[in-house]
């Protein structure tokens, strides 16, 4: 081909990206930044095409937003990297009368999202032996750094230990009909009491300590799920030794640190993945980055996991974040709209389109419910909000079959949240509709 025909082509492809950007910019002026609610707040765009390496649009791309959920999208890499095709719910070694349990931080078990239960199954059915659970010599903490305080009765806030069941919340549940009171798990560790009140316009329950009351106003049936206190590994050993009528205590990790251990798998990674981002779920996202801390150091620290992940694999991001957590609970976490887009590429190019498609939601399911309905199967997107924050960043596959990664976050802003919502879901589709 003639250096005429190069020249050609080029100028061509130019134009064509500049008519993009500029469309794509004219699209989000009309539609994002002059609506009321948006344009007093903090916003950061980028639109970026991977076969062209092109960004469409950026706008504040490399300033840092606080992403709430949209954090679980570096969880959800970490996990695909470091952990095998199933989980590892729990290490051991045992002899004759004894059998030594180490803990792996997994979150599925005993949790009501799975049925098959292989870890229970095996302490079953060796209860009759003396079980000594391996504490870890690095105390974890049970919150993450910057979480709200006043969300320690809401189920969405778990707190992190090392060997957690039940999702670490208990399910209170009320049947009016039978006037019965009960409780999941049952277990001498709780304690659960009614106190009668016909003024309240609802039923509802609250803890401390692990003794919860029910303040019910006798109309209806009732389940709340609450956060109840781990103690470290304390409750779970309590639970259990109710449950199994087993004899069961905690060990140091000293006195067997050099022993051959097995694995006793637990759950299909990706299902717990799957549910983890299509539901946004804070529980899982965290002890998934634990899990993944301990494959790879050896023992659980969100701190030091994080430390390595940022001077490892992701050392080449386009900004360096200030990263806190597995989940995106804590508002400490900063990151910018081109991180997401950097996150995003490389979970496409190291695990497969197939994979971000598969984990993420599409229009009309999951955090994406009531969200894009329209575009379902064509829009993959993890989303984040806390009160007046809101983010989404995914994929995106045009009418012309081009795929688009974006990331749009908005902080700060004061105005109705839904209105927010629909002014980007309808930047979106025109994307889409439009390229």
């Amino acid at each position: 081909m003639s250096t005429r025909c190069l020249t050609f082509l080029a100028s061509v492809v130019f134009l064509i990206s500049c008519s993009v950007s500029h469309k794509t910019t004219r699209t989000c002026t009309r539609i994002l930044l002059q609506d009321s609610t948006i344009k007093n707040a903090q916003v950061g765009i980028s639109i970026y095409e991977p076969a062209s390496k092109k960004y469409w649009y950026q706008y504040n791309s490399n300033k840092n937003f606080i992403p709430a959920s949209t954090t679980k999208l570096f969880t959800l890499y970490v996990a695909m990297k470091y952990l095998g095709d199933s989980l590892t719910g729990i290490n051991y070694f045992e002899d004759t009368n004894k059998l030594y349990i180490f803990p792996t931080g997994d979150p599925t078990f005993l949790h009501s999202d799975f049925a098959n239960q292989p870890v229970f199954n095996f302490l079953e059915k060796n209860k009759e032996k003396e079980i000594i659970v391996i504490e870890p010599t690095r105390q974890l903490k049970k919150y993450g750094k910057g979480w709200a305080w006043d969300d320690a009765n809401e189920a969405y806030m778990p707190e992190r230990n090392v060997m957690p069941m039940y999702g670490n919340t208990i399910q209170i549940n009320w049947n009016k009909k039978r006037n019965e009171l009960n409780s999941i798990p049952p277990s001498t560790a709780f304690s659960v009491t009614i106190k009668m009140d016909t003024t309240l316009q609802q039923s509802y329950c609250e803890g401390e300590n692990n003794q919860f009351v029910f303040y019910n106003n006798q109309r209806n049936d009732f389940s709340q799920q609450i956060p109840f206190e781990t103690n470290g590994i304390t409750t779970t050993m309590n639970v259990l030794k109710s449950s199994l009528n087993c004899n069961i205590h905690s060990g140091s990790l000293e006195n067997y640190s050099n022993k051959k251990l097995i694995s006793i798998a637990s759950q299909p990674r990706d299902s717990v993945l799957k549910k983890m981002m299509t539901r946004s779920d804070n529980f899982y996202a965290e002890q998934i980055l634990l899990m993944a801390s301990n494959q790879l150091l050896g023992y659980s620290s969100d701190d030091k996991m994080i430390d390595t992940l940022l001077k490892k694999d992701f050392s080449d991001m386009p900004q360096q974040p200030r990263w806190v957590d597995g989940s995106g609970l804590s508002r400490y976490n900063l990151f910018s709209p081109n991180d997401f887009i950097y996150v995003i590429k490389k979970i496409k190019n190291e695990f497969g389109l197939s994979t971000l498609k598969n984990m993420l939601p599409t229009g009309g399911t999951g955090t994406l419910k009531n969200m894009l309905v329209c575009d379902s199967g064509f829009v993959f997107a993890k989303t984040g909000s806390f009160s007046n924050n809101y983010n989404i960043s995914g994929l995106l596959v045009t009418k012309k079959n081009k795929q688009i990664l974006f990331s749009i976050m908005v902080n700060h802003y004061i105005g109705n949240s839904k209105a927010l919502r629909k002014k980007i879901e309808i930047f979106i589709h025109q994307i889409r509709e439009n390229n």
